[in-house]
C-alpha cells in the first residue's frame, strides 16, 4: 500500500519569500511516523506541491489543507479522484469546514489527525472508509508521536520543528489553535522534548536550530522547566512568545543560558490612544529583549475593530521610532473561516469575498468597523512600503559595516 502526504502551496508568505528554506510541516512527518508499519508513505511540501504527478502510483492521497492553499488542494484532490484515487483531506482549514471539504474527498478528518489516521487507513485497507473522521478528545501530550524525520531535509531546511506542547490559553475569535488544539498550553513532557532534539542533533549535526511549536515562551513554568533540560545539549532554539511575558531580564536571561537566539512574537499592534499601557510594554519589552542579544521577528496585525485612522501614526511610533524597522511586519487581520470572528462578521455581512487564495493576512477581505475598507488597505500598503524600504537602506547598511556576513 503506498500513501502520498501533500501539502499544496506555500506555508506562509513569510517563511518562503523571506525565509524560502525555514522549516519543514510538522504535521505531514507526524502522520508519517504513525503510519503502520508496511505502509510506504511519500511526502511533498512546499516547492515540490508545485508540480504534482496526479498519475504516480499511489492509492491513498492525504491532503493537509491551510486556507488559502483550500482551492489548490480541491484541484488536486479531484484530480486525483478522477484517477481513481482515494483522498483524504485534514489540516486546519477541512477541519473548521468539514462540508465543503467533503466535495473533493472521499473522507475528512476533523481535529487532530494522530487520533483517528491508523484507523482510517485500516478502513480503507478493508473498503470501509467513512465519509468522515473526527477525533473525540485531544491527544494525550505525552502520546505526541515523533515525527518522521528525512534525510534530504538538511539539504532543504535550516531549522527543524519539534513540539514542545499544544493549545493556547489567550482565545483570540479569529484563531485556529484554540478551536484545533485546545484552549490552553499543554506542555509535552520534557523528556520526550530532550529525546527528540536529541535524535535531531545526532542526524543534522551539532550547530541544528531547532524551532519549537506556538506559544512555548507564552507559558513561563514550562519553557523554563524545558530550558533546564536543554541547557547541557547546548543546541540553539527558537520559539514563539508574547511581549507582556518576555519583558522580564531573569526570564530572558533564563532562555539565553539555555540556548534559545531568536524569539518570534506575532500580536496585535495597540491602540495608543486605547491600549496606552500595553502600547508602552510592547515599545519596553522589544528593547529589553534585543538589548539582551536575541534575534527579534515581531509580525503586528491590524484591523481589529477597535482600530481606527489614528493607527497610521501608532505603526510609526512603535516599529519606525521604537528602532524595530530590521525586525517587524505588518499583517492584516484575517477571519479564518469557521472561526468566531468568521462567523461574527459573516451574520454582520462584513465579509468582502469568500475566495480563500486571499485569506492570507495580504489581503483585505472583510469590512473593518472603524474606518473604510480603502482607508485601511491604503494605510497597509503605504507603511508596508516605507518599511521595506527602510529595511533595504537598513540592510544595505548593515552588509557595509560587516562585509561577508549575512543579515539575520
Amino acid at each position: 500500500m503506498n500513501v502520498l502526504l501533500l501539502s499544496p502551496g506555500k506555508l506562509t508568505f513569510y517563511s518562503s519569500t523571506v525565509y524560502p528554506h525555514f522549516y519543514p510541516r510538522l504535521g505531514l512527518r507526524t502522520l508519517a511516523a504513525c503510519t503502520p508499519a508496511g505502509i510506504d508513505v511519500t511526502i511533498l511540501e512546499g516547492e515540490q506541491a508545485n508540480s504534482v504527478d496526479c498519475d504516480q502510483p499511489v492509492d491513498l492521497v492525504g491532503i493537509s489543507v491551510l486556507t488559502p492553499h483550500a482551492h489548490r488542494a480541491y484541484q488536486l484532490a479531484d484530480n486525483f479522484r478522477r484517477r481513481g484515487k482515494s483522498v483524504v483531506l485534514g489540516g486546519p482549514h477541512p477541519s473548521l469546514n468539514p462540508a465543503e471539504a467533503q466535495a473533493h474527498a472521499d473522507a475528512v478528518v476533523i481535529g487532530e489527525g494522530e487520533r483517528v489516521w491508523p484507523v482510517l487507513l485500516d478502513d480503507y485497507r478493508h473498503v470501509a472508509l467513512q465519509p468522515v473522521y473526527k477525533a473525540d478528545r485531544l491527544l494525550d501530550r505525552a502520546d505526541i508521536p515523533d515525527p518522521l524525520r528525512l534525510d534530504s531535509d538538511p539539504e532543504r531546511y535550516s531549522h527543524f520543528p519539534t513540539e514542545s506542547g499544544r493549545g493556547c490559553a489567550i482565545g483570540c475569535d479569529f484563531c485556529l489553535v484554540g478551536p484545533l488544539f485546545g484552549s490552553s498550553f499543554v506542555p509535552r513532557p520534557v523528556d520526550r522534548v530532550i529525546a527528540e532534539v536529541e535524535v535531531a542533533k545526532q542526524l543534522y549535526g551539532p550547530d541544528v536550530t531547532i524551532t519549537f511549536s506556538e506559544n512555548l515562551l507564552g507559558s513561563p513554568p514550562a519553557a523554563q522547566a524545558l530550558a533546564r533540560s536543554l541547557e547541557p545539549l547546548q543546541v540553539r532554539w527558537c520559539a514563539e512568545g508574547d511581549l507582556y511575558h518576555l519583558n522580564d531580564d531573569a526570564y530572558l536571561d533564563i532562555l539565553q543560558q539555555a540556548g534559545c537566539t531568536w524569539i518570534y512574537v506575532e500580536t496585535k499592534l495597540p491602540n495608543r490612544a486605547k491600549n496606552p499601557r500595553i502600547f508602552d510594554l510592547y515599545q519596553v519589552a522589544t528593547q529589553r529583549i534585543q538589548a539582551k542579544g536575541f534575534h527579534l521577528s515581531v509580525n503586528f496585525t491590524i484591523g481589529y475593530d477597535d482600530h481606527d485612522e489614528s493607527l497610521a501614526q501608532d505603526m510609526r511610533d512603535l516599529i519606525i521610532d521604537g528602532g524595530l524597522v530590521p525586525y517587524s511586519f505588518v499583517q492584516l487581520l484575517t477571519p479564518w473561516p469557521g472561526t468566531r470572528c468568521y462567523n461574527r462578521l459573516d451574520r454582520a455581512g462584513r465579509i468582502l469575498t469568500r475566495d480563500w487564495d486571499l485569506y492570507d493576512n495580504l489581503h483585505l477581505v472583510y469590512r473593518p468597523r472603524q474606518m473604510s475598507s480603502q482607508a485601511l488597505w491604503q494605510m497597509y500598503l503605504d507603511f508596508c512600503r516605507e518599511l521595506g524600504t527602510l529595511k533595504q537602506a537598513h540592510f544595505k547598511a548593515l552588509a557595509r559595516s560587516t562585509p561577508g556576513e549575512l543579515p539575520v
